[in-house]
């Protein structure tokens, strides 16, 4: 069931949590979270776009019990949303204590690189969810570019991943991975958005100060919280 392209707006009364994975230790770029732009740090900016979303719940934090993420929860409660604290390094391990806290069946997977998010195509993803619930995993983020994709997942397609989890690092680390190199043990869907946006080279995900820096140039052109991909891409800096 690959490559469906379906954006009906008959939505169904079944509800999800957002899982937000991050962590401010990244080797890359530590506290990369925390930078602040047009008064507020990215995962505040973040949070803000999915609260805009429809059929949600609610938002959970699961970040790590290391002290460095101290500041990155005090942040994440200036919104009000849930925190739960894990594994830095076993992330598969962390959402899925983080799952069980909150008796979560499933979610929608949303990595805290992910500030320029664009939430339309996020709330599409849902939508197309909602219709067919019985999937185990749908994602735009194979056809997104990087920043811009999201995931949606069941509980025990993650507690299927874990037992191959020991054999490799990756899947531990890259939580969906394991499914989506072994699509033929799940019910999945991947959506497609246009050539247009599949072949984006362009990044805009938040991973190291160049990153910082390009973030930097389009606030001072864009409001981020209502930014949308498509000026993403037509962007010239």
């Amino acid at each position: 069931m690959n490559n469906f392209k379906i954006f009906s707006k008959k939505i169904i009364s079944r509800k999800l949590y957002i899982i937000v994975e991050a962590r401010s230790t990244s080797k890359r770029l530590k506290n990369k979270h925390l930078y602040k732009f047009q008064r507020l740090s990215l995962i505040r900016i973040l949070i803000k776009k999915l609260k805009k979303l429809k059929n949600i719940n609610g938002i959970i934090l699961s970040t790590t019990t290391n002290k460095e993420d101290d500041k990155l929860v005090l942040e994440a409660k200036k919104e009000g949303i849930l925190i739960f604290r894990g594994s830095e390094l076993n992330v598969l391990d962390r959402v899925l204590k983080t799952c069980t806290k909150f008796k979560l069946k499933e979610f929608c997977r949303v990595t805290g690189d992910c500030p320029l998010i664009d939430i339309k195509y996020l709330q599409l993803l849902i939508n197309n969810y909602l219709l067919n619930y019985s999937l185990d995993f749908i994602s735009n983020s194979v056809n997104m570019p990087t920043g811009q994709g999201g995931s949606i997942v069941k509980v025990n397609a993650i507690k299927k991943a874990l037992k191959y989890s020991k054999k490799n690092k990756k899947f531990r680390e890259f939580i969906t991975l394991y499914i989506i190199k072994n699509k033929q043990k799940f019910k999945t869907m991947f959506l497609y958005h246009g050539e247009k946006i599949k072949n984006q080279t362009k990044s805009f995900g938040l991973d190291t100060k160049k990153d910082i820096d390009f973030i930097k140039k389009v606030s001072k052109k864009f409001n981020l919280l209502d930014l949308t991909l498509d000026q993403l891409i037509k962007f010239k800096y």
